[in-house]
């Protein structure tokens, strides 16, 4: 899950699994596989990268704090 901010600075957290693509037309547009399109503020080469990065979080056996069991 990736933090991101719409065009109108309103915060959302992704589950980036049902990203399908990204377009570029001024601001990144976010196509999910559902086909609903957000309009996020975030460029896709820091969108890219806050994929890359939760993914090796996930990858490293990383608990979200309160998830953990201890």
């Amino acid at each position: 899950m990736i933090w991101l901010t719409r065009v109108d600075g309103t915060p959302l957290v992704l589950n980036e699994d049902h990203v399908l693509y990204l377009e570029c037309a001024g601001d990144t547009i976010v196509v999910l596989d559902s086909g609903e399109r957000i309009r996020v503020s975030e460029t896709p080469d820091e969108l890219l990268e806050r994929v890359r990065s939760w993914r090796l979080q996930v990858a490293a056996g990383w608990v979200p704090p309160g998830l953990d069991d201890g």
